[in-house]
């Protein structure tokens, strides 16, 4: 049954007074923003750590067994639950007798709650507030606190928003790195670095960044630089940046060789040491400087290198570097995971960029991902809720409700393996090539010559075959579902391999008995 609205007709707006039912540990969150925003409300914690994993039969007993709570509950006009709270608020207005709504998800969003309600607006008793009436984008609640820029970029004091910088590997050959750079920037790259080898001479770094310079439309390009003599080739050949140990950059602000609007990025391991380096930077003119604290690899010290980020954080006014690489690459699962949680874990230490390294194949398009799981921390952090329907990094499963039922009309036949009949016309063999983006169907037709048909859409790739050669339905409909399995290998950057699965989640796959 669908929960009904409601209206303030019955009373005069300046006399409702609203109730917000929450945690405990969100008591103090909530009390911020209605402060903020200059509005007034109850705010009854329940004695729990997370109202969200509360259904409303529990929040319902909690008051009825709390007279304490009860009685404030009662003082209000309408009460308001959090959105993601499961099931149908009107369960607690029977215990209460005051109407009972759902709100919304994310507690940022209050100030307006509370401004439609006392206009006489409607809420739900069974949807978030997010589902019933418009409220504004996110983006528009971002505080945006400026560091500096780097060219036209504005680099942020604290996140959000969260940068993200992306790194050409120095193994990348030179023939390579324009359209690497060229695709980390359509993937979401903010700025493009090139890595560098210990043993790279600086001349080598001055052509790396002379090559991504030019494939790049905006993103301004930073190198690492182990050197003065490094940092100083790639900023002659057009960088905005360099990256540095911080022995180098203490050498640079003693010695002075670069430009002083150059913007640094200083790594290290002691806050303290960094905290001195930037100190000496400043004091010798260079005011763009941000700095790494070294994230750690997991086992290897993860937990320790997280702490030493919001030491950093506490110590210095820059912004802070979060180099997920380490971590990323290391971590044998998949990386958009990986980068979802390192994101949520960036804001939280205080950092603003988040430098990700496409090293291996593993981590094969990482920029997407990370510029994707950038996007869902910064909403996350904006709306005070990582529970946000704002993400694409859900591949194997889906966000929150469980696929529809399905009740096919008409006569339903159970069908067991059933094993294939041999088409005389010939055999087809698929397969994918990442590096061009298509996929290659060869067919085999008896007494003849191989023919392979290219394309990107499966459907269109059929079509051809049938048009050209008379296979039997059966093989055309079996083609047709190798077919579909590659264009997911291909969309998901992974190794097709015929009649095998593509995808196979931990707790089993279809069964596989043949094609």
């Amino acid at each position: 049954m669908a929960g009904k609205g409601c209206r303030g007709g019955l009373l005069l707006k300046e006399e409702i007074r609203v109730g917000l039912i929450t945690s405990r540990s969100a008591k103090g969150l909530i009390e911020g923003i209605l402060r903020e925003s200059g509005q007034e409300a109850e705010v009854i914690d329940l004695p729990v750590h997370a109202i969200g994993m509360l259904s409303t039969k529990t929040i319902a007993k909690i008051l009825r067994s709390r007279r304490d709570l009860l009685e404030r509950a009662r003082s209000v006009d309408i009460l308001v639950i959090p959105g993601h709270v499961r099931g149908d608020a009107a369960v607690i207005s029977k215990v209460v007798g005051r109407p009972v709504y759902k709100g919304t998800v994310s507690p940022v969003y209050i100030p307006d709650i509370m401004k439609i309600l006392r206009s006489g607006g409607k809420l739900d008793t069974e949807k978030p507030a997010e589902e019933v009436v418009k409220l504004s984008d996110y983006t528009s609640k971002i505080v945006f606190r400026e560091a500096f820029r780097v060219g036209s970029l504005r680099i942020p004091l604290k996140p959000p928003p969260l940068l993200v910088v992306a790194e050409i590997p120095p193994t990348v050959a030179e023939d390579g790195i324009a359209g690497l750079a060229a695709r980390m920037e359509r993937d979401g790259a903010s700025m493009v670095a090139v890595g560098t080898g210990f043993d790279d001479d600086p001349q080598v770094v001055h052509e790396k960044v002379r090559t991504a310079l030019s494939a790049l439309k905006d993103s301004p390009v930073i190198a690492e630089t182990p050197t003065l003599d490094h940092a100083y080739s790639a900023l002659k050949a057009g960088a905005s940046g360099v990256i540095m140990p911080v022995e180098t950059a203490v050498r640079l602000a003693s010695e002075k060789p670069l430009p002083g609007d150059a913007f640094i990025i200083v790594s290290g391991e002691q806050p303290e040491e960094l905290a001195k380096a930037v100190e000496s930077l400043r004091t010798s003119g260079y005011s763009k400087v941000a700095v790494d604290p070294s994230l750690s690899p997991p086992l290897l010290g993860l937990l320790e290198s997280i702490e030493r980020f919001r030491r950093a954080s506490r110590l210095l006014n820059v912004p802070l570097v979060f180099s997920a690489a380490n971590v990323a690459e290391e971590v044998q699962a998949d990386s958009h995971g990986v980068h979802a949680l390192l994101a949520l874990m960036a804001l939280e230490a205080g950092a603003s960029i988040y430098y990700v390294v496409e090293d291996s194949y593993k981590s094969y398009r990482s920029t997407a991902e990370a510029a994707e799981a950038a996007r869902y921390a910064s909403a996350a952090r904006t709306l005070f809720s990582p529970r946000i329907p704002l993400t694409r990094l859900f591949v194997v499963k889906q966000p929150r409700r469980p696929p529809n039922p399905v009740e096919p009309p008409g006569e339903r036949v159970n069908v067991d393996y059933i094993p294939p009949s041999m088409d005389r016309t010939g055999y087809a063999h698929i397969q994918v090539d990442h590096e061009r983006g298509v996929i290659m169907l060869t067919f085999y037709p008896a007494g003849g010559e191989p023919v392979t048909f290219e394309g990107r859409k499966p459907t269109s790739l059929l079509r051809a075959l049938t048009s050209r050669f008379p296979v039997s339905s059966e093989h055309a409909g079996y083609i047709g579902y190798e077919l579909a399995k590659a264009e997911i290998a291909l969309a998901l950057g992974k190794t097709y391999v015929q009649d095998s699965p593509v995808l196979v989640p931990v707790w089993g796959g279809l069964d596989e008995e043949g094609c």
